[in-house]
């Protein structure tokens, strides 16, 4: 080996060096910014406002605005965005969510499960398909009680692709999750459904 290519492999180890330096970095910042911040972004964002209000409290929850205007979404979507799940009829006069709830839950390896992912591809699909008006309120935020009451019209809809698992007679649903600093109680919040007639057109693999 000549001295050129002494010269190349200190250099390649040099820069493997530097560069696994800097991820370490990268981890340790990213682990002191999740540290100390993530749980002021989760005061602002869930606490009631009664207690953020508090003068000890009020001062240190205007400065992590300061510094994360961006909230939660500094980190990650915002949780408390409305989700659309499937309810379907199950029995008579009685409708039950057949879709998964979240895709971080555990039951659904925190987002790992790939049949978790399709099923959203595939409620994205239909809500896309689906007119944005018509929608129907359900203000108790009882969405078995609502679609159990609803008499209206269904909305028929187009859904193609492969092991389709919605089809037939169901009801998207729009509803916010209850927020953090109301769980454990009752409280359900209003939600937003409507009734579909899903016409499947599955595909073959390739």
């Amino acid at each position: 080996m000549n001295e050129y290519d002494d010269n190349r492999l200190e250099s390649g180890v040099g820069s493997r060096r530097v560069l696994f330096q800097r991820r370490i970095q990268y981890v340790f910042n990213a682990g002191v910014l999740l540290v100390f911040l993530l749980p002021a972004v989760l005061l602002t964002l869930f606490v009631p406002n009664a207690l953020i209000d508090r003068p000890q409290i009020s001062g240190f929850v205007t400065m992590v605005h300061d510094v994360l205007p961006q909230g939660w979404g500094f980190f990650t979507r915002d949780p408390r965005e409305p989700a659309i799940t499937i309810w379907e009829p199950i029995g008579q006069n009685r409708w039950e969510q057949t879709s998964a709830i979240s895709n971080a839950a555990p039951k659904s390896l925190f987002g790992f499960d790939r049949t978790v992912r399709t099923e959203q591809y595939e409620i994205d699909a239909l809500t896309q398909n689906t007119s944005s008006a018509g929608w129907e309120e359900c203000k108790s935020g009882d969405v078995s009680q609502c679609l159990k009451n609803f008499h209206g019209s269904k909305t028929s809809t187009r859904s193609s692709g492969e092991d389709l698992r919605f089809c037939g007679e169901l009801a998207l649903v729009q509803q916010s999750p209850v927020p953090w600093a109301w769980a454990g109680t009752e409280t359900m919040m209003p939600a937003e459904f409507r009734v579909i007639e899903a016409q499947c057109h599955h595909s073959e693999r390739r």
